[in-house]
């Protein structure tokens, strides 16, 4: 019997070698490429998430961490010229102003201008937000200023820095 190409027969052959090399091509379907671009896209949006935020975090704590070692340097400061500080040396005492000649006999002066923390002519502090002095009795009491003789000299530095509020205390004691 004659087969001839149109056949049933014929048709089915081909239809099994068109499946065959259907099975053996490598490549990827459309729904796949989309599934796999999808996937990646939402990973890739995950992690510029997370590196954004930690870029933010670590941006906060370095301002953070600037703003503290700024008050603590002039803690520092204060420190050195209040050891040297005596009760009777004390030129002006109010919430805003210490003025005093210490033991060597320099003029210190420390006072506010605005918002602005000044040595003498010096700024050492911007954006302070507080009065910074309280002056304290030997009984560690809160007192006017000229009212009785200052024991201690309270700093409370509270400062603004690039949006955080950063705040720092220490008490002196004024010698005899």
């Amino acid at each position: 019997m004659l087969k001839c190409p149109g056949s049933k027969e014929a048709f089915g052959k081909m239809n099994r070698k068109m499946h065959k090399i259907g099975n053996s091509e490598h490549g990827y379907s459309m729904l796949e490429l989309i599934v796999v671009i999808s996937v990646f896209g939402i990973i890739a949006g995950l992690a510029i998430g997370i590196i954004s935020l930690n870029g933010q975090t670590i941006q906060r704590v370095y301002s953070k961490s600037l703003g503290r070692s700024e008050l603590r340097k002039t803690l520092k400061i204060m420190r050195v010229d209040f050891q040297k500080l005596s009760s009777d040396s004390l030129l002006h005492t109010d919430s805003t102003q210490i003025a005093f000649y210490d033991l060597n006999n320099n003029y210190i002066n420390y006072h506010m201008v605005g918002s602005l923390l000044l040595r003498n002519s010096q700024v050492l502090l911007r954006n302070v937000q507080e009065t910074p002095f309280t002056y304290r009795d030997a009984d560690y009491a809160v007192i006017q200023t000229g009212s009785t003789p200052v024991a201690y000299v309270q700093v409370n530095l509270v400062v603004n820095i690039n949006g955080q509020v950063q705040r720092i205390s220490d008490v002196f004691y004024v010698r005899n």
